[in-house]
């Protein structure tokens, strides 16, 4: 082996290390403000300066990436891969309308800042898209940070309050502290699951979709016929990620992930590549410990659930509906005013205080509205949802009209099944556009899918 590929070698096992670290550090509500901005009425989360900790494992990818990527055309092998027009379309879109849109947006400094973010999310999305089979440490990261969020978050629940995980960014919690997200129901107030995020709802956002890895990481073994501990691990982890993702309470996630669930279990039965006997022997464990871990949850919490499900009448769970209908209200207030070009990119909070504040009066809470579509439809203008859902909905619909679905993996299979997770978590939640995180976790899964997508292309020859 010559130095130059041994070099490369060495520089690909160091990426995937840092692939996974991303995926463990992806979650974290951990930050540092660089730059405290008004107004001071809204959350600083949206609109100061913030340094998060996926933020230095983003960075280290990029730069061990992006040295892998210049030793291969050293090599006189191909670099960055060519992105299907489908994903290259609606992301060319919603960078240069997030970038133009500083120009004009009521707070052009933040509308600045977010595009800068923009650009750092599309280079690891062809990072991404480009590294050579960063699989194993993909799921390794995945199993990892679900186990960690699953432990912590199940802990605050277990204990009523935090665990005192504050510098690794655990939010201080206690039922009885206004703004702290719980359950109401006859048996009192009951803390819902945040782990290591800002938010249960997020925190259910990332296990609906990293349980999906663990699934196909599990695959993995029929496939390379690795030794069957593996797939009980992964199980075990799934047993307990789908525990914590159920006492999140997060009603968005639990569509997502049903929906998600089945989308992958269509695709893989759409493949050629599975028989059907291997692929009850794939997943029939982990649709059985799901239809477990659900039936136990629902008999053992029914007061709390019968709440969220809206079988039970309570003041606060009426609020929150009202106070999503009230943001609504303030989205179409803000189109009204500005029906072209929009607010910015990230303006959202900060344009309903300054310019429509009176709409939501009843509800005086400035936070983004809680659907993407219409969040990017008041933020950068009419054509900002299509590629949204072009981006979100596009590599399902090219597994369904091309031949590579009928090649799907189960890597592919679960990749795409969690873009469709993204899809429906942004009808419900603001966060896969307005958080950190959020996009983050959006453009990482683009990415690894377009990886996918391009070598099942390749040996489909399409």
């Amino acid at each position: 082996m010559s130095w130059l590929a041994h070099r490369r070698q060495r520089l690909q096992s160091v990426m995937g290390v840092c692939v996974a670290g991303v995926l463990v550090a992806l979650p974290w509500w951990r930050h540092r403000v660089l730059v405290h901005r008004p107004p001071y009425e809204v959350h600083f989360s949206l609109h100061d300066v913030i340094l998060f900790t996926s933020d230095y494992a983003v960075l280290l990818a990029l730069l061990v990436g992006g040295g892998g990527l210049l030793l291969k055309r050293r090599a006189g092998l191909r670099g960055l891969r060519s992105i299907p027009w489908f994903v290259a379309l609606p992301m060319g879109v919603l960078l240069a309308l997030s970038a133009a849109s500083a120009l004009w947006a009521v707070d052009p400094p933040y509308a600045g800042y977010q595009a800068a973010r923009l650009v750092v999310w599309y280079l690891l999305f062809l990072l991404m898209a480009s590294a050579d089979g960063p699989k194993t440490w993909f799921g390794i990261g995945a199993l990892a940070s679900v186990c960690l969020q699953s432990v912590v978050g199940l802990g605050q629940v277990m204990a009523g309050r935090s665990l005192g995980l504050e510098r690794l960014g655990e939010v201080p919690l206690n039922p009885a502290w206004a703004g702290t997200s719980v359950v109401f129901s006859s048996e009192g107030r009951t803390l819902r699951a945040y782990g290591l995020t800002q938010h249960p709802n997020l925190l259910g956002g990332v296990l609906a979709t990293f349980l999906l890895v663990a699934v196909a990481f599990s695959c993995q073994r029929q496939e390379l016929r690795r030794h069957w501990t593996i797939s009980l691990a992964c199980v075990a982890v799934f047993a307990l990620g789908a525990t914590a993702l159920l006492f999140t309470f997060s009603r968005g996630a639990w569509i997502a992930a049903a929906v998600a669930g089945v989308e992958m279990v269509a695709l893989m039965l759409w493949s050629r590549t599975w028989s059907r006997g291997d692929l009850v022997e794939a997943i029939g464990p982990f649709i059985a410990t799901a239809l477990v871990v659900v039936v136990v949850f629902a008999v053992t919490q029914w007061p709390r659930l019968r709440v969220r499900l809206g079988l039970e009448y309570q003041g606060a769970e009426v609020r929150s509906v009202d106070e999503r209908g009230t943001l609504v209200q303030g989205a179409r207030a803000l189109q009204r005013l500005r029906p072209l070009l929009g607010v910015g990119a990230g303006g959202f909070s900060t344009a309903l205080f300054r310019l429509a504040p009176d709409v939501i009066a009843d509800y005086p809470i400035f936070q983004p509205v809680h659907r993407v579509p219409v969040l990017l439809r008041t933020e950068l203008g009419p054509v900002a949802p299509l590629a949204w859902w072009m981006l979100t909905i596009g590599p399902s619909a090219a597994l369904l009209f091309t031949p590579v679905g009928e090649r799907c993996s189960s890597w592919l299979a679960a990749l795409t099944a969690s873009l469709g997770a993204v899809c429906v978590l942004g009808w419900w939640e603001a966060y896969p556009w307005s958080s950190q995180q959020g996009m983050l976790l959006t453009w990482l899964f683009l990415g690894a899918w377009v990886g996918e997508y391009t070598e099942v292309a390749r040996s489909c020859r399409i």
